[in-house]
């Protein structure tokens, strides 16, 4: 896998990590490398999910830009308090 890394065969990781001295081992190295080579690292399955589903999102929704005030508009309210 580290190899694959480095040739840039890999786009995205997820590692989540298993006992045992190996393994531990063997986590560090791709954690490491994926890191340096600027890969996205997910380290658990709910970040892995909420990857996946933002990657979804961004292929089938268009994106729209506004100010936040437009999310939170109760926010201004408290602000103003």
């Amino acid at each position: 896998i580290v190899d694959a890394i480095i040739n840039g065969e890999v786009d995205m990781l997820i590692n989540t990590t298993t006992m045992g001295s190996q393994m531990v081992k063997d986590s560090f190295s791709i954690r490491r490398e994926a890191l340096m080579n600027r890969k996205p690292l997910y380290t658990n399955i709910s970040a892995a999910e909420a990857a996946v589903q933002a990657i979804r999102a961004i292929k089938t929704t268009e994106l729209t830009v506004a100010p936040l005030q437009e999310y939170f508009p109760d926010l201004e309210s408290v602000a103003a308090e």
